[in-house]
């Protein structure tokens, strides 16, 4: 009937024994399509996502402005002078030329990196992501800050850039 605003089809005894395998056997990450919901394996739970295609068709990249929102991530921009905590993930500082020169949100892609500010070495997103035990779902929705030249300044309540580092080498 109606779960999710969505109608789920009708199927054969067959297919639930196989929605029942995949429940018991499958693998976190693995997905099993219902009609137009995409259930997701993700450790001891099972995401329900009505609008997964919509989900991957989100912008790649976007502009960073003041008071942006990203998925479930809101951002403030603000002028400040005092320095802020470089140990607090939640929070970056950058340069106001560093921002006029535009500063972009889009979500990981394969192979990126970024120089931590607190290990000072260069680690994978999907690294941190592994680390941080974050989901199918949540790696597709982790907003990453970019710079115009699409190099990774802050992955936002993970890590951010050794900021000295990344404009000595610019």
């Amino acid at each position: 009937d109606r779960y999710f605003k969505t109608k789920i089809p009708k199927r054969s005894r067959s297919y639930w024994i196989e929605f029942s395998n995949y429940l018991l056997k499958s693998k976190t990450g693995s997905k099993f399509i219902i009609g137009s919901l995409t259930c997701l394996k993700n450790r001891d739970e099972l995401l329900l996502i009505p609008s997964y295609e919509d989900l991957l068709l989100k912008p790649a990249k976007t502009k960073l402005n003041k008071n942006n929102k990203w998925y479930d991530s809101n951002f403030n921009i603000i002028k400040n002078h005092n320095t802020i905590n470089p140990s607090n993930k939640n929070q970056f500082a950058m340069p106001l030329d560093l921002y006029r020169k535009g500063i972009y949100m889009r979500r990981w892609k394969s192979g990126d990196r970024i120089l931590s500010a607190t290990s000072n070495q260069n680690i994978l997103i999907s690294d941190l992501f592994i680390n941080n035990k974050l989901s199918v779902i949540r790696k597709l929705i982790q907003p990453i800050v970019v710079d115009r030249m699409d190099k990774i300044l802050w992955v936002p309540g993970i890590a951010h850039v050794n900021l000295k580092s990344k404009l000595n080498n610019h």
